[in-house]
């Protein structure tokens, strides 16, 4: 699973959703073609870490690259208790002390964003 593949599809969909958010435009257009292919970049990931820890067998520079993406997670309407592996992948990558004090780098007060749990 390439990485690179992220940046492109979810910049779309982060750019669509602030026009229709921020700018309160409504932008159909476009917009749900890009979340279908960011739902299926996330079923590759959800795949692939049922075999495995982390995307490379152990923590990586692709998990430090791909978690940025996922963490956005709620502004993309996504819902990651769809993606039980991702889910879980997430949840231990957001519980990492370095990870926790990089997230609040230039933001003292940033908290990284946590999925709602299932019920």
């Amino acid at each position: 699973m390439s990485v690179a593949g992220w940046g492109v599809v979810v910049e779309f969909v982060e750019f669509t959703r602030h026009i229709d958010l921020v700018q309160q435009v409504p932008t159909t257009s476009g917009l749900e073609p890009r979340l279908e292919k960011t739902l299926d970049l996330i079923g590759v990931l959800d795949r692939l870490l049922a075999e495995r820890e982390f995307m490379c067998g152990q923590y990586s520079i692709a998990d430090m690259a791909a978690f940025p993406w996922i963490a956005r997670h709620e502004w993309q309407r996504i819902d990651l208790n769809d993606f039980p592996n991702a889910m879980r992948w997430y949840l231990a990558i957001a519980a990492r002390p370095a990870v926790q004090k990089g997230y609040k780098v230039p933001d003292a007060t940033a908290e990284i964003p946590m999925p709602a749990e299932v019920v």
